[in-house]
């Protein structure tokens, strides 16, 4: 009688457990799903918000977006054109840009923009990511090099470059850009002023519109060596890079290397007038100069590159274009002194 009378006890005590646990389930499936009490509740919706800053004050479009009304709409134009973005039951084209360009530009949470645009944080990070890629894909689309004909018109049109410069076609330069990195990868992209960068190397016109960019470099990089690299891609990996054609070249600056397509100032010159600026030059500013110096060396062979592939810049090709700097710099100092 006792066995049976502990066992009966226990089957009990299964029973009420199976109770409890299913009504503890029906229990959290009600708090969780049943009494679905509304999270976005604000007045002013997705469409209302980007109505109200597109048709309210102009500069509000600018401060919230970073991008003036007209260039907003044009762009937003320029992707459902192209068919990059279409407008979808819950959310337009206007609306996904404006989410994107809000993160990008005040750099704010996705639970800030799932508040703000009365979206969940799902949505606007699905969006997010389709904006960024098509802005990828157009960005491939619209820096890039243009027919400008034979001179850039703005040398043809100013005395002070024309005839001198008539084979210029742009310009070089890296500039650093502000990055965020795991702490495993702070100390490659840690820049001479231990900020946190990325080295980005550009090439421009004289209408100052882009015609390349290459980003993503460390910002401990030197710029001959993203240089180098944006030329391997383009011969490897069948990259944009605007290669100059025969006889045109770009202006860059001391810190690349002196070799057909891309002239190199004299060194020992300063070219950045610091006079425009009311501030003392620091020593990390002269520690960087003194580095782009350092960077290549014009009158030695010196090879760049993986072991596959590598690119090597001899005296014979630095002459090339040591003579057209020659050239230059005696027709500006003969007119100089007729003038």
């Amino acid at each position: 009688m006792s066995i049976s009378s502990s066992s009966e006890s226990s089957s009990d005590l299964d029973d009420e457990m199976r109770q409890f646990l299913l009504l503890k389930y029906v229990h959290d499936y009600y708090n969780a799903f049943i009494p679905k009490m509304p999270c976005r509740t604000s007045i002013l919706d997705d469409k209302a918000y980007v109505m109200e800053i597109l048709y309210g004050n102009p500069t509000m479009c600018y401060e919230m977006f970073r991008m003036k009304k007209y260039i907003f709409l044009n762009f937003c134009d320029r992707l459902k054109v192209d068919k990059l973005l279409e407008d979808e039951k819950k959310v337009s084209v206007e609306e996904a840009v404006a989410m994107f360009l809000f993160i990008i530009g005040q750099n704010a949470t996705q639970r800030l923009i799932a508040d703000r645009f009365q979206h969940s944080t799902e949505t606007v990070s699905t969006w997010f990511q389709k904006v960024l890629i098509v802005v990828c894909k157009l960005g491939t689309k619209i820096i890039c090099p243009r027919d400008r004909g034979d001179v850039q018109p703005e040398i043809a049109r100013n005395s002070n470059w024309f005839p001198y410069f008539k084979d210029c076609i742009g310009a070089i330069d890296g500039t650093e850009v502000s990055a965020r990195a795991p702490a495993s990868k702070h100390i490659p992209f840690r820049n001479r002023k231990q900020n946190l960068s990325q080295n980005v190397l550009v090439a421009c016109s004289h209408d100052m519109l882009f015609t390349f960019v290459c980003a993503g470099w460390e910002g401990t990089a030197h710029d001959t060596r993203v240089f180098v690299n944006a030329i391997l891609s383009n011969r490897v990996e069948q990259l944009s890079f605007p290669m100059p054609s025969t006889g045109k070249y770009y202006v860059v600056d001391v810190g690349y290397p002196n070799i057909p397509g891309f002239l190199v100032p004299f060194r020992g010159q300063r070219y950045h007038s610091r006079g425009f600026i009311e501030v003392e030059k620091d020593e990390l500013f002269e520690e960087g100069e003194r580095e782009n110096e350092q960077g290549f060396d014009d009158t030695e062979a010196t090879s760049y590159g993986s072991n596959e592939e590598h690119v090597t810049f001899d005296m014979s090709q630095t002459a090339e274009m040591t003579q057209v700097r020659d050239e230059i710099a005696t027709s500006l100092w003969t007119s100089y002194r007729q003038n």
